[in-house]
């Protein structure tokens, strides 16, 4: 996991990832202790929190909180940005934003309550991930001066947050520390979807998730599996062909 781009940055979709978080994000909660954004390439974007009772002792409860768009807002700026332009169109910022000035982000909201124990062991093992986000140092060139090439698909940006401190990470591999925190968030906001009489089960999959993740943490568990070169029957790396290895 990489550290989340500053508001600063300059990005292709400056507007409409500003929109977004305007729709999204919450104002400024005290009692806030962590978060994830989902956003995948063909769902609605949504956001889920979690709220402490009390900052100054140790919480007995937490509020967990899901907010949802309501309709796709990417589908929706796509649609009338082909409606003001036309066929071929640009997505350039002010014609971003000229879409958005047309529409409304709406959303809806669940919120459930977690007990204060489930909810520490949920926030340790968030705080030890997020903790260990940093710059990859990518090597990209081999001995024999062949090249890897890094590519990013469709798939589903994940944007955590807790304690000061935030990463994101785009659809991790199968297995590693890293999916299964992804994993831990989705339950998180199963657990508030799920009805109220139904959440006891899905309370003890989050317990489990969460407490795995915090003995794998205290291994010092890599959060990606490392990139294993292409076998001699696959073919040299080289011309036409490249080697994409996933470091995030």
């Amino acid at each position: 996991m990489h550290p989340s781009p500053g508001v600063f940055d300059p990005s292709l979709l400056f507007a409409y990832e500003s929109a977004l978080r305007g729709a999204l994000l919450p104002e400024y909660r005290p009692g806030m202790v962590l978060s994830l954004v989902v956003q995948p390439s063909f769902a609605t974007s949504y956001l889920i929190f979690l709220e402490a009772n009390d900052l100054d002792g140790e919480p007995t409860l937490y509020r967990v909180v899901l907010r949802r768009e309501r309709d796709s807002s990417w589908e929706e700026m796509m649609n009338e940005m082909h409606r003001q332009q036309g066929g071929a169109f640009h997505l350039g910022e002010s014609e971003q934003q000229a879409a958005l000035s047309r529409m409304k982000i709406a959303n809806d909201e669940i919120v459930a309550t977690l007990d204060g124990a489930t909810g520490r062991l949920i926030r340790s093992a968030w705080e030890g991930v997020v903790a260990r986000t940093q710059y990859p140092r990518e090597v990209l060139t081999a001995p024999d001066g062949t090249g890897v090439a890094i590519g990013k698909a469709d798939g589903t940006e994940y944007y955590f947050w807790a304690s000061g401190q935030s990463g994101v990470t785009h659809s991790p591999e199968g297995g590693t520390l890293l999916s299964d925190f992804v994993q831990l968030g989705e339950t998180l906001g199963a657990f508030v979807s799920t009805p109220g009489p139904q959440r006891t089960s899905v309370q003890r999959t989050l317990a489990e998730r969460a407490r795995s993740l915090v003995v794998r943490i205290a291994r010092n568990e890599s959060c990606v599996k490392p990139y294993e070169p292409l076998s001699d029957s696959m073919g040299p790396v080289g011309a036409g062909r490249v080697a994409v290895p996933n470091v995030e």
